[in-house]
């Protein structure tokens, strides 16, 4: 199955700005990251239990852009969200960056609970830094 048939042009573009903007365009790379992550966040939290109607409340289901599917292909056949985790932690060399990188860093962990990405990523830059020094 390639990538055309699962993700929709939006959701296309918003990977290759999240993925592939890096030192040419970092503000705007980290906007796409943030959206990207808040669209993830959304989907795994979708709750399709309605409230009683005799609770006097009204119910409000929330459809997210981004469906279960679509997060299974990115997580399963694809590398983005590693490319994510290294451009997040390469761009914490940038000050004006930093605190933005460490909070996307911290909720790309908590929204992919299930992987190790943002730990591995950190992990090869540790090594790589123990072998140059």
């Amino acid at each position: 199955v390639s990538c055309e048939e699962v993700l929709p042009g939006w959701l296309q573009m918003l990977v290759v700005c999240a993925c592939w903007l890096g030192n040419n365009a970092p503000s705007l790379q980290l906007a796409a990251i943030s959206t990207l992550l808040d669209l993830v966040q959304l989907c795994r939290n979708q709750s399709l239990t309605p409230v009683q109607p005799s609770s006097g409340f009204t119910s409000l289901i929330l459809v997210p852009l981004l469906k279960p599917h679509h997060l299974a292909f990115l997580e399963n056949q694809t590398n983005a969200f590693q490319v994510i985790a290294h451009w997040l932690w390469d761009h914490l060399g940038n000050p004006t960056f930093q605190v933005r990188c460490v909070e996307l860093l911290h909720q790309l962990q908590s929204v992919l609970y299930s992987s190790d990405v943002a730990e591995n990523c950190i992990g090869k830059y540790c090594i790589l830094f123990f072998y140059l020094c």
